[in-house]
């Protein structure tokens, strides 16, 4: 007989996705579909803003 893993944290599997987080849960097959909170979207706009502010700094600096 097969021992049965009754840890419920070794059954979720979070796929995550640009926009929301897909868990799936492999011991009964459910999944749950949980959107971004603003605080995920407040990190994905700074990060945003740092690229689009390196970018216009190296196009300041190499401008004559």
């Amino acid at each position: 007989m097969t021992e049965i893993n009754l840890n419920q944290a070794e059954c979720l599997k979070p796929i995550n996705n640009f926009g929301n987080t897909v868990y799936q849960n492999v011991c009964d097959g459910t999944v749950t579909q949980v959107p971004w909170g603003s605080g995920d979207w407040l990190v994905v706009l700074f990060f945003v803003a740092i690229v689009v502010s390196a970018i216009y700094v190296v196009k300041i600096s190499t401008e004559d």
